[in-house]
């Protein structure tokens, strides 16, 4: 079974509701968690009457893009009380955000990966207009983010700065239960992946799961050639 947690810094809309369902959907999410600022929904029949989602209505800090880390780690920590009380195995914990729409064969293609070892995965995501976003990226040499070449992912030459966008973390349910958590720090992601490395965790990307963003994000960064690792 796979659970969700979805950090709705916006609340949620039409927007939201349209990817949610999506979610709620899959016969393979078990449970979907979603925080959102107090009060921050269109309606509230939506959680209500969703017997998979657990509605948590507040948020930590400023409600800002810059808050995001404590957040997400709240998400987690209530994924963590749940799981040992939870009626069915878990073998995949997503935490995305409310603006990333799955693929409609994304839970069941998740749901055939599995690893013995602990994995924070991710796949592909696509900017609004098609084109792609960060997914699996790392630094250049002056600090600035760019996205790896598929074809070359894995290359030891990313290896020292790569990372999954806060949109996708895929944790399998050994890499969940390293317990490492999201720092209270604007962009938490990097951050959480060099954590999860540390702590004895493989960083994995898989191509077959795409995501594609519902609104538009500036052009991600396919790196300057001069700068790159």
């Amino acid at each position: 079974m796979i659970l969700v947690g979805i950090l709705a810094g916006l609340g949620v809309y039409e927007m939201a509701e349209r990817i949610l369902e999506r979610i709620v959907g899959a016969p393979e999410v078990g449970a979907v968690w979603v925080l959102t600022p107090t009060g921050k929904y269109r309606d509230y029949n939506f959680f209500r009457y969703n017997p998979k989602i657990r509605h948590i209505n507040t948020w930590a800090g400023p409600d800002s893009h810059d808050a995001t880390g404590i957040n997400r780690e709240r998400i987690r920590l209530a994924i963590a009380s749940a799981l040992p009380i939870l009626p069915w195995p878990v073998e995949w914990i997503w935490f995305g955000d409310e603006d990333a729409l799955p693929a409609e064969n994304y839970f069941s293609e998740l749901a055939k990966i599995y690893y013995e070892f602990p994995v924070l995965m991710t796949g592909r995501t696509n900017n609004f207009d098609g084109r792609r976003w960060y997914d699996w990226a790392g630094f250049q040499m002056d600090g600035h983010p760019f996205t790896i070449p598929y074809e070359s992912w894995d290359h030891p030459r990313w290896s020292a700065t790569a990372y999954c966008s806060g949109n996708q973390h895929l944790l399998n349910r050994a890499g969940f239960d390293l317990g490492v958590p999201y720092r209270d720090v604007k962009g938490e992601d990097p951050h959480f992946c060099r954590d999860f490395r540390a702590a004895g965790g493989q960083l994995i990307f898989r191509p077959e799961l795409l995501c594609t963003l519902q609104k538009y994000h500036p052009p991600a960064n396919f790196g300057y050639q001069p700068a790159l690792p």
